[in-house]
C-alpha cells in the first residue's frame, strides 16, 4: 500500500516506483474515475497526431474528422490531403 497527502490545490504526488511500474512520465494523461468509494486512475493512451494539431491550423471540420477516424486504421493516403 502506498500513502499520498492532498495538497492545499488537490494534488496528489504518485511515487517514483508506481509511476516507473505504469511507465508514466511528465505530460502523460490519466484517467481518474469514482468507483465504489475509490478513486481508479488509468494511464490514457498517445494522442493521435490529428488530436495533438486539432486547433492549430484552420482546416475544414469535416476534414479533420475525416482524417482522425481514418488514420486510426492507417487508412489516409498522403496524396489525399483534402
Amino acid at each position: 500500500m502506498t500513502v499520498v497527502k492532498l495538497s492545499r490545490k488537490g494534488q496528489i504526488t504518485i511515487s517514483k516506483s508506481l509511476r516507473n511500474k505504469l511507465g508514466l512520465k511528465a505530460g502523460d494523461r490519466l484517467d481518474v474515475r469514482y468507483e465504489d468509494n475509490a478513486l481508479i486512475l488509468k494511464k490514457i493512451g498517445k494522442k493521435s497526431i490529428v488530436d495533438e494539431v486539432a486547433g492549430t491550423i484552420d482546416i475544414d471540420p469535416r476534414i479533420l474528422e475525416k482524417r482522425k477516424r481514418l488514420s486510426r486504421f492507417g487508412d489516409w493516403p498522403e496524396e489525399n490531403h483534402s
